[in-house]
């Protein structure tokens, strides 16, 4: 046998006599194949899961035997499913923290069962400084359920999933028809003025939302002897204690009833959202408005999330049937660091099954934490931008709930954890030295420094063709993407009108001059009017002529012929100054980027810094991404603009700069090229293509590289430019 199959602390164990107490309560259920049991107490509605060889070791306790003898039968009966003697004390402390064993020899068990003492401390001081912090009970709902049962069952069946489903559907469309006027509204949901109803409606939100829970939970044959208050980040609102529902054998009994949270948040959110879009300001609009964001936001981003422990943690985790999810992943991330990085000999036990078990474990731990997040960042940042102190508040307990307290925990196990007795040393010396490189990391060691400017190409000689006469389109001489000489015919077109005009000017030409011979002859005083006359017919017909011969449209220049669409225009009338196509020479081109306020002074600094250093950096073209073409003769030019070099890099194009939608820039010809912020441009020249040509209005990314910066100075300069500009401080 293994080393970690015994434990040097077995020996204040082997002569406990301990069993379960009379009122836990076991129920069976079926995960991946083995049957678990949860472990429940009747007087303080407590469950506790247990993996089917650990239930083994559990079901024999009886004060009648000592643990020693009830771990050496375990041991003769099945010893590959016998837990070590670590995990048995393990398992012994978890049931003795829930308070689910009784001794028969207590005073001799407070030794090895300090650790279960530490861990209730532990568990009270985390739901003192969590945000659900505090559960008061007051009453027992469950004579009230009982009498509303036969509306449960009415809501809970087919009628009331369809009625559920018609109001999604018309509440999604009344949301989305009005998106613009949601997103201005809800800039003002903490305004003073408003919090009053943002609280009114989250305490009808929630009210629902645990009434739904209890309501699916009697459903399916469970009870709720619990209702009181909670305390969520201080603020009191109602709950409803239908955890009986864990016991469920079916699992989709289990998943409906911790979805039915999330169908009653949505239910209202729709019903809010019609509410909302037919009604004008006042009472009813405002609450309307409140529960629609409430109930939508805490569906969608908390509760409806697998990676919070709300009601989509407990869903995911039944769906997968992978039990105790968070507190395995968390288990199973601390083994390996403790097996590969400090070479315990018996590492803590993971917890994990077969390979896709441990696959989704530590797939959960890290998005889970990754997610957690993000999440936090972007709450700060939501209530900051509307009450600076709040968001620096709530900013401070996540740090502390997120970082220092874990870190805390760290660092204890590290000092103290059973598990790493043996290579405690090694331990300490790994961690600090993977703290210390960490640190050197990031606060020592350069990083590489860039900044991402979008952009297009662009020619440097170019020439726009234009239609100079009006006519019908008749014939394109060259197609889209040829090589063209300067004076070559591009495009013929065709005005009848005008050769019409031409042939009655040339008739009144000649009359004219016939005119003019005779008043010669007969009175040279009627000359001059004639002569007049004559002279202005000859300069509308040269005016004339030169119109006819633009009709066949030539190049200015030599280059490639640009003109996607204009040969499917055939037979169109084009009217005069429109634009047919453009020549241009990708021989020669530059990248013109965009860059924002925040990157361009980057670049201003750096360029004060090593006064006389070239910029540098590469670009990436969409669709040729993996090829970085070098860029040279980097230049930004030193004054704001706000017109984009073209409409592929707004959002109306698909590209990443947001755009003004004022009308004055759509009377002006800009609609889709106006930045809402003003920016900086950057101009680089591309060394020209050896295998393939540049195109005009190709859209890529230009990274210009900077001076390595270790990664805090970097960070702390990202956030001092956050807070100058989001909060002018």
């Amino acid at each position: 046998m293994s080393r970690g199959f015994f434990s040097d602390s077995w020996h204040r164990v082997a002569d406990i006599r301990a069993g379960l107490l009379p009122s836990v309560r076991t129920h069976a259920q079926h995960y991946r194949g083995e049957q678990w049991q949860v472990l429940r107490d009747g007087l303080s509605t407590r469950f506790f899961r247990v993996r089917p060889e650990a239930w083994r070791f559990v079901v024999r306790l009886d004060p009648s035997r000592t643990i020693e003898e009830v771990w050496r039968i375990c041991l003769e009966e099945d010893p590959d499913a016998t837990p070590g003697q670590e995990e048995a004390i393990q398992l012994l402390a978890q049931l003795h923290s829930m308070g689910l064993l009784y001794f028969m020899n207590r005073p001799d068990s407070f030794r090895i069962f300090a650790r279960g003492e530490r861990h209730r401390r532990r568990e009270l001081l985390a739901r003192i400084s969590s945000f659900i912090s505090i559960r008061i009970p007051l009453i027992d709902p469950e004579p009230f359920l009982k009498k509303l049962s036969p509306a449960f069952r009415l809501a809970v069946g087919p009628a009331g999933f369809f009625l559920w489903l018609a109001a999604l559907g018309f509440g999604a469309k009344a949301a989305m028809e009005h998106a613009g006027e949601i997103g201005r509204q809800t800039d003002n949901v903490l305004a003073p003025g408003n919090l009053g109803w943002l609280y009114t409606a989250l305490l009808l939100m929630k009210l629902f939302h645990e009434l739904s829970h209890a309501a699916f939970c009697n459903r399916f044959g469970g009870e709720v002897h619990s209702l009181g208050v909670m305390f969520m980040i201080f603020t009191p609102l109602p709950y409803m204690d239908a955890s009986e529902s864990w016991t469920f054998r079916d699992k989709r009994e289990r998943m409906l009833v911790g979805a039915a949270g999330i169908f009653a948040d949505l239910f209202t959110a729709s019903m809010a959202a019609m509410a909302w879009t037919h009604t004008a300001p006042g009472i009813l609009h405002g609450l309307a408005f409140n529960l629609m964001l409430i109930g939508s936001v805490s569906s969608l981003m908390f509760n409806a999330n697998p990676l919070i422990r709300f009601d989509g943690y407990y869903i995911f985790a039944d769906a997968l049937e992978i039990p105790n999810l968070y507190t395995r992943a968390r288990g199973l991330w601390l083994h390996w660091a403790e097996k590969f990085l400090f070479g315990a000999p018996h590492p803590a036990a993971p917890g994990a099954g077969g390979g896709k078990e441990a696959f989704w474990l530590a797939a959960f731990g890290l998005a889970s934490v990754c997610y957690q997040g993000v999440v936090c960042v972007s709450i700060v940042a939501f209530v900051a931008d509307r009450w600076f102190i709040g968001g620096l508040l709530v900013g401070g307990m996540m740090f502390a709930t997120l970082v220092v307290f874990p870190l805390g925990k760290l660092i204890r196990h590290l000092a103290y954890g059973q598990s790493l007795a043996p290579c405690r040393r090694r331990a300490a010396l790994v961690a600090g030295s993977m703290t210390c490189a960490l640190l050197a990391v990031i606060g020592l060691i350069p990083a590489p420094r860039g900044i991402l400017a979008p952009g297009i190409v662009e020619a440097e000689s170019l020439s726009m063709v234009y239609a100079q006469t009006a006519g019908l389109l008749k014939r394109v001489s060259l197609r889209s993407g040829e090589r063209v000489a300067k004076g070559c015919v591009l495009v013929e077109l065709e005005n009848r009108e005008l050769d019409l005009d031409i042939s009655a000017t040339k008739a009144q030409v000649a009359e004219l001059t016939a005119l003019k011979l005779l008043v010669l002859r007969r009175s040279i005083a009627d000359l001059l009017p004639v002569a007049e006359r004559l002279a202005n017919l000859e300069a509308r017909l040269k005016d004339l002529e030169s119109r006819k011969n633009r009709l066949s449209v030539r190049a200015e220049l030599s280059g490639v012929w640009v003109a996607p669409v204009l040969e499917e225009r055939m037979g169109v009338f084009l009217r005069e100054g429109e634009v047919l196509g453009t020549i241009l020479d990708p021989s020669v081109c530059r990248f013109t980027a965009v860059i924002s306020q925040e990157r361009a002074s980057d670049i201003f600094e750096e360029l004060r810094k090593h006064s006389g250093t070239a910029l540098s950096g590469k670009i990436r073209l969409r669709g040729e991404a993996c090829d970085a073409l070098p860029a040279s003769e980097i230049a930004v030019i030193p004054w704001e603009r706000r017109e984009l070099p073209s409409a592929a890099l707004g959002w109306f194009g698909g590209g990443e700069i947001a755009i003004s939608s004022g009308r004055e820039d759509q009377h002006r010809g800009a609609a889709g090229r106006t930045a809402a912020e003003a920016f900086f441009e950057a101009r680089a020249r591309m060394t020209p293509a050896i295998t393939r040509p540049f195109f005009h209005g190709q859209s890529g990314v230009l990274r210009i590289e900077l001076a390595p910066t270790p990664l805090a100075a970097q960070a702390l300069r990202a956030l001092r430019q956050v807070l100058q500009k989001r909060y002018r401080l």
